[in-house]
């Protein structure tokens, strides 16, 4: 048993940052042996039990208020506090709580980093080229122009948030600026090259070339990382190391 629930840990971790009881039932259901699979109440016992396996894990970290005393009087029939939905914990790990917080401390410590810097009248052509409006133009003039270590352009569908990189990407190129980017899926990544006109590739695949023999970044190179939000903090990690080691600048694209 101990095996089956590190493996479903592992690739919790691997998918998530945070996730709830009904994330670790589902994982763990998909791998129960074939043989148990004919019994459904045998099913039930043994996901039930490794649920509460995995959740009592050391390193599996309780994000809600855990600690409140509750009489048990005031308590639910499922023992719960009557203040707390049942259902809504969510849960993490150590190890994506510390990686999280070396991305913090990257992002932090970068704000003055002045990389990927572009002149003001480069930015403004590229601006006006684009023809962008004035939200627009401000998010291409901060990426440009603040030079962060990391920055986050967030944007709904419709705003013009790859126009806007476009932009970037055009003023980042006539100052000789070299542009990369990266996404979760194929999908994205080829949304990203089309529409933004930024040369793209998978994370998984950029984060494998890259731990390979001529395939660091350049110092200054400006990674473009589109869905940010869905890429796991592991990988995440990932990247922000590669970026602080390499020295360039990074955008994340967040739909």
């Amino acid at each position: 048993m101990a095996s089956f629930v590190a493996e479903v840990l592992e690739a919790l971790e691997r998918g998530h940052s945070t996730w709830g009881r009904a994330d670790v039932v589902e994982a763990l259901a998909v791998r129960v042996a074939p043989s148990a699979a004919d019994n459904a109440e045998a099913v039930r016992r043994l996901v039930d039990a490794a649920s509460d396996e995995l959740l009592a894990e050391p390193d599996v970290v309780c994000l809600g208020a855990e600690g409140l005393t509750v009489p048990d009087v005031l308590r639910r029939r499922d023992g719960l506090s009557p203040i707390r939905r049942h259902g809504a914990a969510r849960y993490s790990t150590w190890r994506a709580l510390h990686a999280e917080q070396a991305i913090l401390e990257v992002t932090e410590a970068g704000r003055d980093a002045h990389v990927g810097v572009v002149a003001e009248p480069t930015v403004e052509t590229a601006i006006n080229d684009a023809g962008l409006g004035e939200d627009q133009a401000e998010a291409v003039r901060r990426l440009c122009q603040g030079g962060e270590r990391v920055a986050v352009v967030v944007g709904p569908a419709g705003s013009g948030k790859f126009r806007s990189l476009a932009a970037a990407r055009s003023a980042w190129e006539a100052a000789d600026v070299a542009v990369r980017g990266v996404a979760p899926s194929a999908v994205a990544a080829g949304v990203l090259t089309e529409q933004a006109g930024i040369r793209s590739e998978t994370l998984a695949k950029f984060l494998l070339a890259t731990g390979r023999p001529g395939g660091a970044l350049g110092r200054g190179e400006v990674v473009v990382c589109d869905e940010a939000s869905m890429v796991s903090t592991r990988d995440l990690a990932k990247l922000v190391d590669l970026v602080e080691g390499a020295g360039p600048n990074w955008s994340w694209l967040d739909p």
